[in-house]
């Protein structure tokens, strides 16, 4: 069994169950609202009182302190999706930062990935941040063993929910201020906005706050030419007295959608208790079940920072001595048995041909050949391989700034930004005074199938201070693009 601690505003959550083998089985939900102003957006701001707060939470509700994941909903947390080749463990942590790289006000950032369905994701957080929430729960004898971001907590909650399987439709879920929209296609989402939404303005306000977000993602598929009509949106979250505001809204925006309640998305393989708290006002603590505290998860990526590192090195030369004597012993037996093993040989190659000369001095020559020759094939395909590596390459060039600008003319301003060699892709900023101007440009840059085998974005944000719509695109080249 597994707890699972919420951290947003003053309302703090906490569920306990187990997930296994595609079920999850969330056995009690808990609910209690923290001193007023001690956090915001996932920082705590009175670290006395908050801390006295959780410690009293533990033992009213006698929850476990072991096993326990952290899930944090805060700007202080960026995510973001990517598609990356297949790598490494250590490769993927490289690359990381290079994702994050405008990211210029994190200072000593913690990165972890992982997937959710067949997404990859990563994530950044600052270690003084992380720091703080992990100190506090060890202070209070609570052992955290992962760390995630609301936002995966949540999308993977969703592709585990039997009824949205198979279905293109919105799924909403508001989170007090916050309001998270996603457009679920068949298995898996399509893409997602974040929004908050004030609760003070009335449910009518808030239903065509709400109604606004489905109708922008409504868009946003027949922009990506999604052949299914949106059937259903589900909302998870909102109070049974706003409810009705908020379905006469989303039925303004398209009457032939059918609005539901989240929990009816649920189906066999989820357990919720019943109570006065509904799914969706738990979906991120009851996500957190699905965390796995592996190498990549922020709690491992933590542990990794320049204390762990100093303990290491510090170990490593206490240690010193004994390696370079054990070393140096291997090495010495090692040569000592080569060297007996050659002149045995030798000995043995030299009583059986002893009685002639000739033979003697052929067997040397045809050694010597031999090695020589051995030496010159490895070299061959060594070049052959470097040969064909080079070949292989895409090349970055006029005729790929060439193309962008071709394909950005009339619609957008477009930068190529970075070029990596090594998965052949080059990264393109543009800005769009319109939003939908951005949409002819992506299949203007998906036509130049010569150059591009793949193109691949995640959405594009409004910028206030240019006034413009920025859109971060991948280009994949072609094997042999931009060479003559």
């Amino acid at each position: 069994m597994k707890t699972v601690i919420y951290l947003s505003n003053q309302t703090v959550k906490a569920v306990t169950g187990q997930s296994r083998k595609g079920r999850i089985k969330v056995l009690a939900v808990y609910q209690e609202e923290a001193p007023r102003l001690t956090i915001v957006n996932g920082q705590v701001t009175d670290d006395e009182a908050f801390t006295e707060f959780l410690k009293a939470f533990w033992e009213k509700h006698k929850l476990p302190a072991h096993p326990v994941c952290l899930v944090i909903n805060s700007t202080q947390t960026v995510v973001r999706f990517f598609d990356l080749p297949p790598m490494s463990y250590r490769k993927r942590m490289r690359y990381l930062p290079r994702e994050f790289s405008d990211v210029e006000r994190m200072r000593d950032p913690v990165y972890s990935y992982g997937l959710v369905e067949n997404k990859m994701f990563g994530a950044v957080m600052e270690r003084a941040f992380l720091g703080e929430h992990l100190k506090r729960f060890q202070k209070i004898g609570i052992r955290i063993v992962s760390v995630e971001d609301a936002l995966i907590s949540q999308l993977r909650l969703l592709s585990c929910l039997e009824g949205l399987k198979g279905k293109v439709c919105v799924v909403q879920i508001l989170d007090g201020a916050a309001l998270l929209s996603v457009l679920w296609v068949n298995k898996d989402f399509l893409h997602f906005s974040r929004s908050r939404i004030s609760t003070q303005t009335g449910a009518r306000s808030l239903g065509e706050c709400c109604a606004k977000n489905v109708s922008a993602l409504m868009q946003f598929a027949r922009a990506q030419r999604i052949r299914q009509e949106i059937e259903a949106v589900y909302m998870g979250g909102l109070e049974k007295v706003w409810w009705p505001e908020y379905e006469k809204a989303v039925l303004a925006v398209n009457s032939m959608i059918r609005v539901f309640p989240l929990a009816d998305s649920a189906g066999a393989f989820f357990d919720f208790p019943e109570g006065k708290y509904g799914l969706g006002n738990f979906t991120a603590a009851a996500g957190g079940l699905l965390s796995k505290s592996g190498r990549a998860n922020l709690r491992s990526q933590f542990r990794k920072g320049p204390e762990y590192l100093a303990k290491r090195r510090a170990l490593f030369r206490q240690l010193m001595p004994a390696l370079v004597t054990a070393a140096t012993l291997s090495v010495v037996v090692g040569i000592q048995m080569i060297r007996w093993f050659q002149l045995t040989n030798q000995i043995n190659r030299s009583l059986e041909y002893l009685s002639d000369s000739q033979v003697l001095a052929g067997v040397a020559r045809y050694d010597h050949l031999e090695k020589e020759n051995q030496i010159l094939c490895q070299r061959i395909e060594e070049t052959n391989r470097i040969i064909v590596n080079i070949n292989s390459y895409p090349v970055m060039s006029t005729e790929i700034d060439q193309v962008v600008a071709r394909c950005a003319e009339g619609l957008v301003s477009a930068d190529v930004t970075g070029f990596q060699a090594d998965p052949g892709m080059i990264q393109v900023i543009s800005l769009a005074e319109n939003e939908r101007l951005i949409y002819p440009f992506i299949n203007r840059l998906t036509e130049e199938k010569d150059v591009f085998s793949s193109i691949h974005y995640t959405g594009f944000e409004y910028v206030e201070s240019q006034k413009a719509w920025r859109l971060y695109v991948e280009c994949y080249l072609n094997d042999g693009a931009g060479k003559e």
